[in-house]
């Protein structure tokens, strides 16, 4: 499912995202449960607090002027797709495939990989950045070069 806004209608929908977001903050009860009034029924609805969480990233993106698209953890996605997402060109994603970093599966002679292998490939590639860049920051300390 993707959400997209009309060009025209962008400042409109970014500030009612912005109002929305604010107003689904301050309703959060104790419980994290949030209780919302729809404007074509006036009885409450009762919203779980893991969907209010996904809720409120959805709005913060589109108050940001960003496009949301959701995604299940077993869509299957084409080399193009995981590209894009990773944001690194297609022929590296097809090379991390073929080394067998990436599972995928083939529909005839395409490729095709799960959103959840791509996501963990990606949580993992960056808790080893972050690593690496913690032992450079340590390194930098020892050798006191003033960073």
């Amino acid at each position: 499912m993707a959400i997209f806004a009309k060009p025209k209608r962008l400042p409109a929908l970014r500030r009612q995202a912005e109002q929305t977001l604010k107003s689904l903050k301050r309703s959060r009860s104790s419980k994290g449960s949030v209780y919302l009034t729809v404007s074509s029924d006036s009885s409450p609805i009762s919203i779980p607090s893991d969907a209010v969480f996904y809720l409120e990233q959805i709005l913060e993106h589109m108050a940001k002027g960003q496009q949301v698209e959701i995604v299940s953890g077993s869509q299957m996605m084409t080399t193009q797709q995981a590209a894009d997402f990773m944001n690194v060109s297609r022929p590296y994603v097809v090379k991390l495939m073929e080394t067998g970093e990436l599972p995928f599966t083939k529909v005839g002679t395409h490729r095709r990989i799960a959103f959840k292998d791509l996501d963990t490939y990606q949580t993992a590639q960056k808790k080893r950045a972050r690593k690496a860049l913690q032992k450079l920051a340590d390194q930098a300390q020892e050798l006191d070069m003033g960073y």
